[in-house]
């Protein structure tokens, strides 16, 4: 059952949680991710039904690591070594504000400061014109947005422009581009997340056709991306019930997923974004991402059983 598969994966994840409370995956250079981490696991715990998860005291604390750490001007970055951004900032905010945390002025204003010219939003503030880091990514400004929309009405000059991009960014073929990941199915779910969410206007039936015409991804991480877009847009898609028996079947028996191939891209800051295949590649290794976004999935598919 589905509920059993969601429970598993839950005790997992608060199992690895760290002793000072915080989740850290990714082994890339600047080490492995404690913010970040931290916040996308805890804003899909948050998202899950609360009679199958029962793990408040663990995302309470996990707000709570996330609050110490927050830095002076008002956001959180990958770690400690890196700078502020835009995408750990943002999930922060939906995180704490799901938990019921008072989120500072600070924060709000300094995702506010990563808007760009174009409506869109950097991940990194954009030091030199040459770093694409600082262009705006379809794959961030809609957990921006979303976080923006936790204290500012969608009229605002800010949102309202935000979403002009979103709406802007989508491809000719039916889905958006992802920047920092190695799949388009992570800026897709993210940008009709954002714009069912805001009830904004869109090429809607266009990305039903293209989500339909994506095959079913062997990387447990697609494959629940592809789930979650599907169970917003196209409850009736035949492919769900397929789609589940995967994930239940390919459930480690500690309770986690585990992603078959890199997910995460760091491009070449000096690349232009056609040419973004550039620089790393890399798996969460301890399959904290993977697991965490697959429970959200089931948990979205679980709603339209």
């Amino acid at each position: 059952m589905l509920s059993d598969a969601i429970q598993k994966g839950v005790r997992f994840l608060v199992e690895r949680q760290s002793g000072d409370h915080a989740w850290r995956d990714f082994a890339l250079e600047p080490g492995e991710s404690d913010a970040w981490v931290t916040a996308y696991v805890g804003n899909c715990l948050s998202q899950l039904p609360t009679g199958l998860t029962d793990c408040d005291e663990t995302l309470d604390t996990a707000a709570q690591w996330l609050r110490r750490n927050m830095r002076a001007e008002g956001g959180w970055g990958y770690n400690g070594e890196c700078p502020v951004d835009s995408d750990s900032t943002a999930l922060a905010v939906l995180f704490l504000t799901a938990r019921g945390n008072p989120v500072p002025d600070e924060c709000y204003q300094r995702l506010l400061s990563f808007q760009k010219q174009d409506g869109g939003f950097s991940t990194f503030e954009r030091r030199d014109p040459s770093n694409v880091w600082g262009m705006s990514h379809s794959d961030v400004g809609p957990a921006v947005l979303l976080a923006l929309l936790t204290k500012l009405p969608k009229d605002h000059p800010a949102i309202c422009r935000g979403l002009a991009f979103s709406v802007a960014a989508l491809g000719c073929e039916g889905l958006w581009r992802s920047y920092w990941w190695t799949t388009p199915l992570y800026a897709t779910l993210a940008n009709v997340v954002l714009l069912e969410q805001a009830g904004a206007s869109y090429a809607r039936d266009l990305v039903v056709e293209a989500v339909r015409n994506v095959v079913l991804p062997a990387n447990s991480f697609e494959l629940a991306l592809l789930g979650e877009t599907i169970s917003i847009l196209d409850s009736s898609d035949p492919r769900i019930p397929e789609l589940v028996r995967i994930l239940t079947t390919v459930q480690s028996s500690d309770g986690s997923w585990s992603a078959s191939a890199d997910i995460l891209r760091v491009p070449d800051p000096g690349r232009r974004f056609a040419d973004s295949t550039g620089g790393v590649a890399a798996l969460d290794h301890h399959h904290l991402l993977t697991t965490a976004t697959v429970l959200r999935c089931l948990s979205s598919l679980m709603k339209i059983e």
